[in-house]
């Protein structure tokens, strides 16, 4: 099995664990906590503004990354790669 399908296996195990909702839930918190300071705080320092937008983009990045590969390792199960 190559390291691409083991990663996507294990992303597969993990997905049907019950603690996976609880990591998606997490992450879409987290956001959404980052989102509503963007949105109702006032900001001096744009440091702090640049800051939240890069926690926004790299929990949305974490989240892309594994939907992505799990679509790609379902993909690859269908074609009997």
């Amino acid at each position: 099995m190559s390291q691409d399908m083991q990663i996507g296996q294990a992303l597969e195990d993990m997905a049907r664990s019950a603690g996976w909702g609880y990591v998606e839930q997490y992450i879409q918190d987290q956001i959404g906590a980052r989102l509503k300071d963007l949105e109702r705080k006032e900001f001096v320092d744009l440091a702090r503004v640049a800051r939240l937008q890069g926690e926004i983009a790299g929990f949305r990045a974490i989240n892309t990354y594994l939907q992505d590969r799990l679509r790609r390792y379902r993909e690859a199960l269908q074609k009997g790669d």
